[in-house]
């Protein structure tokens, strides 16, 4: 897979990557959030740091599109538009779960380890998701240092 099409290569392109803990929904389709980390800031997050709270308009729930809710740890691609925070319009997030007392990105692709398109360093480390059949568990650590690498490698 060349780097320009390797897996979330699109959303490292034009958005920031941050993980953070959703905390409440004030208006329809907008979230306020307290990052966590910040893994890139070149698309509107400049000058964010950890702690800090952010409101974004979250993505719409289309499709098997699921929106984030309050109380979600996630990592979200967000991006600006005339002054406002946007997650990606299409799986513009991942979510952060809890999995046999270890974190797991949740990524809507079942049985991921099976398919040979995506990067080994994640397939070695996912499994099947055991709250949600559509959905492969990636280990935590094997996901972000992939992200980490993929964002340094698009600076």
């Amino acid at each position: 897979m060349s780097e320009d099409k390797a897996f979330l290569a699109d959303k490292v392109a034009g958005h920031d990557a941050v993980l953070l803990e959703v905390l409440a929904e004030p208006a329809p389709q907008h979230l306020r959030a307290r990052l966590i980390t910040v893994y890139s800031a070149r698309h509107g997050l400049a000058g964010q740091a950890p702690g800090a709270q952010i409101d974004f308009v979250h993505a719409p729930s289309s499709w098997g599109n699921t929106p984030l809710a309050p109380e979600d740890l996630a990592i979200v691609f967000l991006n600006t538009i005339s002054g406002r925070l946007y997650e990606a319009a299409w799986n513009g997030h991942v979510l952060v779960d809890d999995i046999d007392g270890r974190p797991h990105a949740i990524y809507k692709h079942k049985e991921l380890w099976l398919n040979e398109a995506f990067p080994p360093e994640i397939r070695a480390h996912a499994r099947q998701d055991p709250a949600r059949p559509y959905a492969s568990a990636i280990e935590f650590d094997a996901f972000e240092t992939y992200l980490s690498g993929l964002i340094a490698h698009s600076a």
